[in-house]
């Protein structure tokens, strides 16, 4: 049902907002890429303490 819904409403922003809506979901992100661009962060952040932990311990 949700995803049925999206495109009505983001078309629906976009017919309201225009050209500010469009720079914003490119800054923003939607559904899925939003959460695929969370998760890959949380990865980079998680490996960059681990290797932080490493290097720390080798000292």
């Amino acid at each position: 049902m949700y995803l049925l819904r999206v495109p009505q409403q983001e078309q629906m922003m976009i017919d309201t907002f225009g050209q500010q809506y469009l720079e914003y979901i490119t800054r923003s992100g939607r559904v899925i890429p939003k959460i695929l661009s969370t998760l890959s962060r949380f990865f980079s952040y998680i490996l960059l303490l681990k290797m932080i932990s490493v290097k720390q311990t080798r000292i």
